[in-house]
């Protein structure tokens, strides 16, 4: 049987990651809880700080300064498996940006299964699960 592995869904409002690294190589089996590949997720943030009414009228007499700040926020994000297969050809290129749900691996259910283009549209999707590595402040 054959199964794709996409880009997966990792938060809200992200389109998609660079890709950083395979853990597995073409032909290794992967079982249940292996890690496959990681990724990593770039956002921008927009908090608004909360002024006081003195400062907010302040703050208009200089149009430059603004109550809104962006933060760039950088997550690795480590997928695992939750099913099992293996890995047998692989299209995600190291530190490539990949959209969700863009395909980046094809896996089968048996080490010598035929892999056939054709039915590849029509191939169940590889049950993963992201997991957060680190993210700014926060080292897992």
């Amino acid at each position: 049987m054959l199964f794709k592995l996409l880009m997966p869904y990792i938060n809200k409002g992200t389109e998609g990651g660079i890709f950083i690294q395979w853990y597995k190589d073409e032909g290794d089996k992967i079982d249940y809880g292996d890690d496959i590949f990681e990724v990593k997720i770039e956002e921008e943030k927009n908090n608004l700080v909360l002024e006081t009414p003195a400062r907010v009228l302040a703050s208009l007499a200089e149009p430059e300064n603004t109550s809104e700040k962006i933060h760039k926020l950088d997550m690795l994000v480590r997928v695992c498996s939750a099913d099992i297969g293996f890995l047998r050809r692989t299209y995600a290129q190291e530190f490539v940006y990949q959209k969700v749900g863009a395909l980046l691996a094809v896996l089968t259910t048996d080490v010598d299964e035929e892999i056939n283009e054709s039915k590849l549209e029509a191939a169940s999707t590889l049950r993963v699960v992201p997991n957060l590595i680190s993210y700014p402040g926060i080292y897992v």
